[in-house]
């Protein structure tokens, strides 16, 4: 692999420079430090507890342990339900063994736990037809103010809507007396220029009549004249006759 690649390389002089991966040895301080660890300690959890902090801040770096194999855990066909621990009634005795106190410390804890597990649902039920009262209440007091909301604006919408048809109906019933007032005048103009026209009509026809009249005295008097005309030349014409046979 490294056939191709001259020996003045600074990769191959990298490669050469890194130490060999695998198990680092355990030291003989490291194996005192897994005897004090492994060595079982007087105390309670609380002593345990800070053993443990004590003793995993003084270990260094240990070796990489090989993978543990956990066992499985047998799996059952059917899953056995869990039974609640009701509490047990202890017979009193003269003088209670330590054990006996013991467990009734637990009974008790046990009966703690059950009847705090029990008093939510118990509360739930009891608070209920409380919680729907005031539920109740709460809805009938928005109901009211709703309603009464809506009665209020409802009369305020018809007190003013009814101003403003008085309104309207003030202003018609003015424009309504001046339309009035505006026709009487128009009508009374109107008889004043009939009566005109009609007095002007009976002047022109009484014109007429008089114009006709002299133009039938005219046409008469023009008659006359033509009459006349005709006798004048009729005479003239036997005078000139006359004078011509003399």
């Amino acid at each position: 692999m490294f056939c191709d690649v001259p020996p003045t390389s600074k990769i191959l002089e990298g490669y050469h420079a890194l130490t060999p991966s695998g198990p680092r040895p355990l030291t003989d301080e490291f194996q005192s430090i897994l005897a004090e660890a492994d060595k079982p300690k007087k105390g309670g959890k609380g002593s345990k507890r800070h053993t443990k902090k004590d003793s995993t801040k003084e270990r260094p770096s240990m070796a990489p342990k090989p993978p543990s194999q956990k066992r499985k855990a047998p799996t059952t066909s059917t899953a056995t339900p869990k039974r609640i621990k009701q509490p047990a009634r202890s017979r009193k005795s003269p003088t209670p063994t330590p054990s006996q106190s013991k467990d009734e410390n637990s009974d008790s804890d046990t009966e703690s736990e059950i009847r705090i597990e029990e008093d939510p649902h118990v509360r739930n039920e009891e608070d209920e037809p409380i919680r729907t009262k005031e539920q109740e209440h709460v809805r009938n007091e928005e109901e009211e103010q709703v309603r009464t909301d809506r009665e209020v604006t409802y009369n305020a919408n018809t007190t003013t809507t009814n101003k403003a048809i008085q309104n309207v109906g003030a202003l018609f019933q003015a424009e309504k007396v001046n339309f009035a007032e505006l026709r009487t005048v128009f009508k009374s103009d109107h008889d004043a220029f009939q009566t005109s026209i009609d007095a002007k009509l009976t002047k022109l026809q009484a014109d007429l009549a008089t114009e006709n009249e002299i133009m039938n005295a005219l046409a008469v008097k023009e008659e006359k004249c033509k009459v006349l005309e005709t006798k004048l030349h009729f005479t003239q014409k036997q005078y000139e006759s006359i004078w011509q046979k003399s």
